[in-house]
Formats: structure tokens, sequence, C-alpha cells
């Protein structure tokens, strides 16, 4: 859309915004960061009325992560790549319950361990986050080498396309790099090891796939470009 870049653009400076107030401002060291950044600007009142926002926001950011885990399992399952069973949908909502309901438990266990072994959950979430973000910026720098690829394949690869694609990937792979380089202390060197070995296990895993079950790889993507097919279709039958 031809908006979309302008809002990158709106987002990525309120990015640097608030990394700029955290910076200059210290507020990683306040008890209640909102609130010293309202009192800084002069509008303490606003303090309460941001930390319900951002309450909110954190609420979506959580709905949103559980539901796309699992429509990505759910693909995987229409696939056929993993058990069918994860690809089940609700009769009703069409939405793939067994793989959310799943994803929740994995998830409302993994807490449940944090909460009972660690004496600081500030630190273990902040643990989490890092662990988070690593697997975010691995998709979004998958995705800036894949999307290029996908369209020139398609004959649909524009400069503006490959400009934001190189873009993409250089601002990923400096994150990496500022990220790893120092090497983070203890605890959070502990989950930079679990990503780099989760991804060692999925290059692993992929590469005997492509050895021994060529077929099941081949099956990665299938329903969604039967489901372009279809939509294209639809669309053409519509406008004859």
């Amino acid at each position: 859309r031809t908006g979309s870049p302008y809002v990158a653009i709106l987002l990525w400076s309120l990015a640097w915004i608030i990394i700029l107030a955290i910076t200059f401002l210290s507020l990683a060291a306040q008890a209640s960061p909102l609130s010293t950044l309202a009192s800084h600007a002069h509008v303490g009142w606003l303090g309460d009325v941001v930390t319900l926002g951002v309450s909110l926001s954190f609420f979506g950011a959580l709905n949103a992560w559980l539901n796309y885990i699992p429509r990505m399992v759910f693909a995987m399952a229409r696939d056929k790549i993993l058990p069918k069973i994860l690809g089940t949908t609700h009769p009703r909502t069409g939405s793939p319950y067994v793989a959310i309901l799943l994803w929740s438990l994995a998830w409302i266990i993994i807490l449940a361990i944090t909460f009972l072994s660690s004496n600081n959950q500030t630190v273990a979430f902040g643990d989490f986050g890092s662990l988070s973000g690593y697997c975010f910026t691995l998709a979004y720098l998958l995705v800036a080498i894949a999307a290029p690829v996908y369209l020139y394949r398609k004959h649909q690869l524009s400069v503006w396309v490959t400009l934001g694609a190189a873009i993409g990937g250089v601002v990923m792979c400096l994150e990496f790099w500022y990220s790893f380089n120092p090497v983070p202390a203890a605890p959070t060197v502990y989950f930079v090891w679990i990503f780099v070995a989760a991804i060692g296990v999925i290059l692993a895993g992929t590469g005997i796939a492509y050895w021994r079950a060529p077929n099941w790889i081949k099956r990665v993507g299938l329903t969604s470009l039967s489901n372009e097919v279809k939509t294209g279709a639809v669309a053409e039958s519509n406008e004859g």
C-alpha cells in the first residue's frame, strides 16, 4: 500500500525517541519509568494514563503472540508436516483452537516454573523478552531474504522491495551484532545459547529432512499456495 512506507518511518521515529529517552533519562533504572518520563515533560498527570495504555498494549502484544505461533503450527499441520490434530479448527469460529490451547498451556507451564524458581521475576521476564527478541529478529531477517527471492521467481520483484529488504536485512544483522557483542553476562547468556542451540537443531533437522524425506519438505506452503490459487480463481470469476 502507498502509505506503508510513511507508517514505517513514523514507527521507526517513535522507536528512536523511546530509545533516546531510555538512554538519556536512565529510565531503565527507574521504579516507574513512564511516570518519570511524564514528569520530565512537565505533564506528570499523564503518567498513569500512559501506564494504562502500555498495559493494554502489552495485552495486545501477548494476544498477537498467542495467535501467531498457533496459526503457523496450523498451516504446517495442514501441509501434513505436523500431526493432523494441530490443524483442527473450531466448528463455529474457524480458529485453530487445539494449537492455541497447546501453545497457551506450554507458556503457562514456563511462566509457572519462572515464578516458582526465580528470586527476581523482573530479570527472568527480561531474559525471556531477550529470547523472544532474538527469535523475532531472525524471523524478520529470513523474511528480508525470502521475500525478494519469492517475488523474483514470480517476476514481481521491484526496486522498492529490493531496497526495503536490503535495509531490513542490514538492520537485523546490526541488531544481532549489538545483542551478542559483547557476549551478555549470565544468566542472559544462557538464553543466547538456547537460541543458538535451537537454530542448530532446526538446521540439522531440515538438512536431514531434505536428505531422507524430500517429499516432506516439498509440502511446505502447499496449503497457502492452494488458497492463493482459489482466491485468484474467485477474483477472475467475479470479474467475468
